[in-house]
C-alpha cells in the first residue's frame, strides 16, 4: 500500500512539471505564428551579392609649396651660374666618297699671317729692253736686265728698300745702258705677291765706235713681283719692273723681267 502511494506522488510531480513546460512553450509558438513568413527566393535566381565594402577615406595630402619656394623646414637652394656653352653636335652620316668634299661644306680660307722680314738682300738677272723717245721718234733695243736691293722691315708686310735697277741693250750703231738708283717702299699684298716703287736718279751710258758718253737725270721705278718659292731664309721671285729716266730732251724707258733671289 505504501508503494502505491509513493508511485502516485512521483507521477503527480512529473505531470505538474510537464504542465509548466507546456505553458512556457505556448507563448513562443504563438509569436512565431503571428510573425510574417519570409518570402522564399525565386527558383533559378542566385542570391543577391553582398554590397561592396566602402573604401576607407584617404587622409588629405599636405599642402604643396608654391613654385619657386622651398618646402617647409628647408632653406632656399643655392644659386648657380649659366651652364658653359657647347658647340654644335658632330655631324652624322656616311663619310663622303674619296676625292669629293662633303656636300654643303666649304673649308674656310687659309689664314694670312703677313710677311715680316727684318733685313732682306736680293739680286736678280733677266731679260730687258731699252727705249728712247726724242724729237727724232722712238727707238727700242733689247738686252738684259739686272737688279740689286737691300730692304729693311718697318712693319708687317712693309719694308723700305735701297737699290738699283737697270737695263743694258745693244743697237746697230751703239750700246746703251741705263741704271737707276732708288729709295722706295715694298708692300706684300698677299703672302707671295708684292708691289714696290721708288724715286731717285738714273745714269745713261752710251757707247759708239767713235765716242763714249754718260748723262744723268731724275728717274722713278715701279715693279711687281711674285715669290715662286719660299723657304725659311730664302725665296725665288719673278719680278717685272720699269725704270723711267728723264734727260735733257729725251726720255728713256727701261723694262725688265728678272728672276730674283732674296735672302732674309
Amino acid at each position: 500500500m505504501k508503494k502505491m502511494v509513493s508511485s502516485f506522488v512521483v507521477l503527480g510531480i512529473l505531470l505538474s512539471t510537464l504542465g509548466a513546460q507546456a505553458q512556457e512553450a505556448a507563448p513562443a509558438a504563438d509569436a512565431r505564428q503571428k510573425a510574417p513568413a519570409k518570402p522564399a527566393p525565386p527558383s533559378g535566381d542566385k542570391a543577391a551579392p553582398a554590397p561592396p565594402a566602402q573604401p576607407a577615406q584617404a587622409e588629405p595630402a599636405p599642402a604643396q609649396p608654391a613654385p619657386g619656394e622651398p618646402p617647409p623646414g628647408y632653406g632656399p637652394p643655392p644659386e648657380y651660374g649659366p651652364p658653359p656653352g657647347y658647340g654644335p653636335p658632330p655631324g652624322y652620316g656616311y663619310p663622303p666618297a674619296p676625292g669629293y668634299p662633303p656636300q654643303g661644306y666649304y673649308p674656310p680660307p687659309a689664314p694670312r699671317y703677313g710677311v715680316h722680314r727684318a733685313v732682306t738682300i736680293g739680286f736678280g738677272l733677266g731679260l730687258g729692253s731699252l727705249s728712247v723717245r726724242d724729237s727724232k721718234g722712238n727707238d727700242t733695243n733689247f738686252g738684259y736686265g739686272y737688279t740689286l736691293k737691300v730692304g729693311f722691315g718697318v712693319s708687317q708686310d712693309w719694308l723700305i728698300w735701297l737699290g738699283l735697277d737697270g737695263t743694258s741693250a745693244s743697237g746697230k750703231d751703239e750700246d746703251d745702258a741705263q741704271t737707276g738708283y732708288f729709295i722706295g717702299a715694298q708692300y706684300f699684298a698677299t703672302q707671295r705677291l708684292y708691289l714696290r716703287g721708288g724715286v731717285g736718279f738714273a745714269q745713261l751710258d752710251f757707247k759708239t765706235d767713235f765716242n763714249e758718253d754718260a748723262v744723268s737725270g731724275g728717274a722713278f721705278h715701279a715693279g711687281v713681283g711674285f715669290e715662286l718659292l719660299q723657304g725659311w731664309n730664302t725665296s725665288l721671285a719673278l719680278e717685272i719692273g720699269t725704270v723711267v729716266g728723264r734727260y735733257s730732251g729725251e726720255t728713256w724707258l727701261g723694262s725688265t723681267a728678272n728672276l730674283v733671289v732674296n735672302f732674309y
